[in-house]
């Protein structure tokens, strides 16, 4: 393999924290340096990566949509359901303080400004995680393998337990249709169809789980990433 420029290439990459990029780059280059032994045709360096540039923020990959692997934002239901001045968002049980992440994380209507139990990071790599206390969205299942109806789950990134491969089940792709699908699967994210009251009567929420993306609603299963309005 190339030295030198393929290395630089992901220097570059570590530096803007965008592991899709760093692929293209390495794809592209190593491209690059066939045509240049084999065809003989010349390019510079710096078109190329120009050119590479331009493909990236154009969404070359089009078949999904994520947020800034940094960016803190609310994960919101796209259709308001019965809160159409707020709408629904995957939210963690309990206050600020006193977080309960040993229960199924649920749906409540969205907060009009990030916290602690609403704030969450969609990464390069799928994972959903909620930064304040260091967890990522699980689907509960056996070994690697989960159901419809599943509950979703608060565990540590990225991580494994016996009977329980938690990083199989905790990467999810954003389709272009809402869907945050569990990769490799065919299970959604959604919603129920029915809403409670919590302590007070101005606010509501619905249980969270996997459903089978064929037949769940789309009202009850497409998503957006939206940094909430202060």
């Amino acid at each position: 393999m190339p030295s030198g420029p393929l290395e630089c290439s992901c220097k570059k990459c570590r530096s803007i924290r965008n592991g899709r990029f760093c692929l293209f780059v390495i794809r592209y280059k190593l491209q690059f340096v066939f045509l240049q032994k084999n065809i003989g045709q010349t390019f510079t360096m710096k078109k190329l990566l120009t050119a590479l540039v331009i493909i990236v923020l154009m969404g070359v990959d089009s078949s999904e949509s994520a947020a800034s692997p940094s960016t803190q934002v609310h994960l919101r239901l796209l259709d308001r359901l019965d809160r159409p001045e707020d709408g629904y968002c995957v939210d963690i049980l309990g206050t600020p303080g006193n977080l309960r992440i040993e229960v199924p994380l649920f749906a409540h209507n969205c907060k009009p400004y990030l916290t602690t139990d609403s704030a969450v990071v969609f990464t390069s790599e799928g994972f959903i995680k909620f930064p304040a206390v260091d967890r990522c969205l699980t689907v509960a299942g056996v070994n690697s393998a989960a159901l419809p109806g599943a509950s979703i789950l608060l565990r540590k990134c990225n991580a494994s337990v016996p009977f329980f491969e938690t990083f199989i089940l905790q990467r999810f792709s954003h389709r272009k249709d809402g869907r945050l699908s569990v990769l490799g699967s065919k299970l959604c994210l959604a919603v129920g169809g029915q809403s409670a009251a919590t302590y007070s009567p101005y606010h509501r929420w619905r249980t969270l789980f996997v459903a089978d993306c064929l037949t769940v609603e789309p009202s009850l299963s497409q998503w957006e990433f939206v940094v909430p309005r202060r």
